[in-house]
């Protein structure tokens, strides 16, 4: 695997951890669609600060 590729992974894993342990840590207050909001708004902005 190349080294960029491993680093645009590691982004993309650290955002799906961080949003996972939100939720998992606010369950019952958060819904499914809120995470999966909260994420992608987190990765467009990493993929337009990346480009």
């Amino acid at each position: 695997m190349s080294r960029s590729l491993k680093k645009y992974l590691f982004f993309f894993l650290l955002v799906l951890f961080f949003c996972l342990h939100g939720a998992v840590e606010n369950y019952g207050y958060l819904n499914v669609y809120e995470v999966i909001e909260v994420a992608g708004i987190i990765l467009l902005c990493m993929a337009l600060f990346f480009v």
